[in-house]
C-alpha cells in the first residue's frame, strides 16, 4: 500500500511540475516575441522598412488580384506577420503575357490622356503643351492637350510590326513619285527609315499593330491587265496575303485584324475597276451617214442636249490605255471613233466622267468606211464604285484598319476604324519648291479663287460648266497653257478650289495648304485627313455642290477678318502636311501613325 501511494505521489508530483514548466515557456514566449518586434522595429533591413501604408499603395497599383494590407487600429500581430510575407508575395506573382502587358500600357496611355483633357479645363497644361515646340491652338485641334498628351504616349509606346512576307514588287515597294507617292514613301519608311527606328519592332508580340506592306497601285500596274475589267487578281493577292500571315501567325485570327492595317492611295475606286462604262443600245432613233467633210448638229439632228467627251487619242488614265478604246465593240477604227453624252459644254476630258455617276442619254458617233454613223446609246450607271482590293478578305474590309486616300464614306469607307490619307502629288518624286516657300502675308493675291483640271467625276462638270474661262477674278481652267504656271496661281489666289474628281481626295487640297491659299471643299461624303485631331472650319471652307453656280458670291461673301483666321489657321497646320525626309514630329508621316494609334487605342481587345 505504500508503494501505491508513493507512486500516486509521485504521479501527481509529475502533473504538477509539468503545469508549471508550461506556464514558465508561455511566459518566456511573449518576452521572446516581443523583444523580436522591438528587434524588427528597430532593423534598418530594407526587406521590412517600407511603411505599410506604402506597401498597400505599390500593391494597388500593380493591377494584380492581391488583397492590400491593412493599416488601421486593428493592425495585429497576424497584420505584422502579413506584412513580413509581402516580399515573397511580390516576388511570386504572376508574369503579365505579352498581350495583357500590351493592353496594360494602352489602358494608361487612356488615362494619361484623360488627365490631361481634365487638366487643360483647368489651364494647368500650357506650359508642357510648349515645352517640346508644338504650338497649342484651341481654334485648329479640337482638344490641344489631348492631341499632344497622345502625341507624347505614341511617341512613347507605340510599336508596329512590319509583316516580311510578300515579295516585291507588289509588296515591300510602292510608288515615290506622282500622284500615289504616299504608298511607296510609306513602305519604305515603315521599313528602313528613320520612323521604322524609333516605332517598328521585330518582335511581333511587343507590337500594337501589323502593316501589311503591300502596294495596290503596283497590284494595279502588274497584276491588272488594262481594259479587262477583271479585279479579280488584286483580290486574289490580298486573299492570299492575308491567309500567309493567319497561318503563319497567331495574331491575325486572335483579333480577326482588327490590330492590323493597310495604306493605299486609293483601294482602287472608279476610275479602272469595271467597265468604265457600259454602252446599252437602243433601237436607232436617227442615222446619219455623212462624208468626212460634212458635219453633224447634234442638237438639231438628234434633239438632245449640249454634246461633250470627243474620245480621241488623248488617252485614259495615263498608263491604263487609250480612251478611243473604250468603245471598240463594232470593228471600226479605234482613233477615229467618238462619243458624246449631254449635260456640259464641249471639251476633251478623260473618258469616264459624266458616265461613271449616273445613267446618261447620249450618242454615238464611229467611222463607217469614208462616213460616219450617229445613233443614240445610253450610258448605264456606274455601280462597281469603291475600295475592291481590301475586299479580297472580309475582315481586312470591314474590321482592319484602312489607311486610304479614297476616304468616301458612300464607298465603304469608316472613319470609326479607318483613316483618311492625304493626297500628295510629288512631281518628279519632290514637291514644288515654290509651294514650300509661300510669299508673305502682306502679298498680293489678286485672284480671288483658281481652279485647273481635267473634267472627271460628278462635281467638276458642274464647277467647269459655270465658271471656267467666265471670270476674271475667279480663274478656272480644265488644261493650263504652256505660258500659265499652277503653282504661280494657287500662290496669287485668295482661295484654292478642290473639287472631287473620281476619288473624293484631290492633292490641291495639300497643296493649298502649302500655298497658304485657303482651300474650298467641294466634295461629298469626304472624311478629311486628321479630321479626329483638326478642325478643318478654321482653315478651310466647305461649299456645297448645290452653291457652285453662286460660288462667287459666296466666297466673296468671306469676311476679311475671317479670312485671316484662316490664314493663320493654316500656317498652324502646315506642319501635320509636310512630306519630310528624313521624317520629323508632328509631319505627316508621323500624323499618319498618329491617326492608326488612335483607332488601336480606341480597340480593347480580348
Amino acid at each position: 500500500m505504500r508503494i501505491i501511494s508513493c507512486h500516486g505521489y509521485s504521479l501527481r508530483l509529475l502533473s504538477s511540475l509539468c503545469v508549471a514548466s508550461i506556464f514558465v515557456v508561455m511566459i518566456l514566449s511573449s518576452h521572446f516575441c516581443e523583444l523580436m518586434r522591438t528587434f524588427y522595429a528597430n532593423s534598418k533591413s530594407t526587406e521590412y522598412s517600407v511603411p505599410m501604408l506604402e506597401l498597400q499603395q505599390k500593391l494597388t497599383t500593380t493591377h494584380d488580384h492581391v488583397t492590400p494590407l491593412r493599416s488601421d487600429s486593428t493592425t495585429t500581430t497576424t497584420a505584422f506577420n502579413l506584412n513580413r510575407t509581402v516580399p515573397r508575395i511580390i516576388r511570386k506573382k504572376a508574369k503579365l503575357s505579352g498581350e495583357k502587358e500590351l493592353e496594360l500600357g494602352l489602358a494608361r496611355a487612356r488615362a494619361s490622356i484623360r488627365r490631361a483633357t481634365a487638366a487643360s479645363k483647368r489651364n494647368s497644361s500650357a506650359k508642357s503643351l510648349n515645352a517640346t515646340g508644338f504650338v497649342p491652338s484651341d481654334r485648329v485641334y479640337r482638344n490641344p492637350a489631348a492631341f499632344y498628351q497622345s502625341y507624347m504616349e505614341m511617341e512613347r509606346r507605340f510599336k508596329v510590326h512590319v509583316y516580311t512576307e510578300g515579295e516585291p514588287p507588289i509588296a515591300h515597294d510602292g510608288p515615290c513619285k506622282d500622284i500615289y507617292s504616299m504608298e511607296g514613301r510609306f513602305i519604305h519608311e515603315m521599313e528602313q527609315g528613320a520612323v521604322a527606328k524609333r516605332f517598328k519592332t521585330k518582335d511581333p508580340q511587343r507590337a500594337h499593330v501589323h502593316f501589311m506592306p503591300f502596294s495596290v497601285t503596283w497590284m494595279v500596274r502588274y497584276l491588272y491587265t488594262p481594259l479587262s475589267h477583271d479585279i479579280a487578281p488584286l483580290r486574289w493577292f490580298v486573299s492570299d496575303y492575308v491567309r500567309l500571315v493567319s497561318t503563319k501567325y497567331p495574331f491575325w485570327n486572335r483579333t480577326r485584324g482588327a490590330d492590323h492595317f493597310m495604306l493605299a492611295c486609293h483601294d482602287w475606286c472608279a476610275l479602272c475597276t469595271p467597265p468604265p462604262f457600259s454602252l446599252i443600245f437602243i433601237p436607232i432613233l436617227s442615222s446619219y451617214f455623212l462624208r468626212e467633210s460634212q458635219t453633224l448638229d447634234l442638237n438639231l439632228n438628234l434633239n438632245l442636249k449640249t454634246f461633250f467627251i470627243s474620245m480621241s487619242s488623248s488617252g485614259y488614265g495615263g498608263s491604263v490605255g487609250s480612251a478611243s478604246s473604250l468603245f471598240l465593240d463594232h470593228g471600226v477604227a479605234r482613233s477615229r471613233e467618238r462619243v458624246y453624252c449631254s449635260g456640259f459644254d464641249d471639251a476633251v476630258v478623260e473618258a469616264n466622267s459624266l458616265l461613271l455617276r449616273r445613267s446618261s442619254e447620249g450618242a454615238q458617233v464611229f467611222a463607217v468606211g469614208d462616213k460616219r454613223q450617229c445613233r443614240s446609246v445610253t450610258a448605264s450607271p456606274f455601280s462597281l464604285v469603291g475600295p475592291h482590293a481590301s475586299k479580297g478578305n472580309p475582315f481586312l474590309y470591314n474590321t482592319s484598319i484602312r489607311v486610304l486616300c479614297n476616304a468616301n464614306t458612300s464607298e465603304g469607307f469608316n472613319p470609326q476604324k479607318d483613316v483618311s490619307l492625304p493626297e500628295i502629288h510629288l512631281y518628279g518624286g519632290n514637291v514644288s519648291p515654290k509651294l514650300l516657300t509661300p510669299p508673305p502675308d502682306n502679298a498680293s493675291r489678286p485672284y480671288l479663287a483658281f481652279f485647273a483640271g481635267g473634267i472627271h467625276g460628278p462635281i467638276r462638270p458642274i464647277l467647269l460648266n459655270h465658271w471656267k474661262n467666265r471670270d476674271n477674278v475667279l480663274r478656272v481652267y480644265e488644261y493650263l497653257s504652256k505660258d500659265l504656271d499652277y503653282d504661280s496661281f494657287m500662290l496669287q489666289s485668295k482661295f484654292c478650289l478642290c473639287p472631287s474628281g473620281h476619288e473624293v481626295a484631290s492633292p490641291r487640297i495639300v497643296e493649298a495648304i502649302y500655298a497658304e491659299c485657303v482651300p474650298v471643299i467641294l466634295s461629298q461624303n469626304y472624311v478629311l485627313p486628321f479630321s479626329d485631331v483638326l478642325k478643318w472650319e478654321e482653315f478651310s471652307i466647305q461649299v456645297d455642290v448645290s452653291d457652285i453656280p453662286r460660288l462667287k458670291n459666296v466666297l466673296r461673301a468671306v469676311p476679311e477678318e475671317k479670312y485671316r483666321r484662316l490664314k493663320e489657321g493654316l500656317r498652324v497646320v502646315r506642319r501635320h502636311f509636310v512630306l519630310n525626309q528624313p521624317p520629323k514630329r508632328f509631319d505627316v508621316f508621323h500624323m499618319i501613325l498618329h491617326s492608326v494609334w488612335l483607332r488601336r487605342l480606341n480597340v480593347k481587345l480580348d
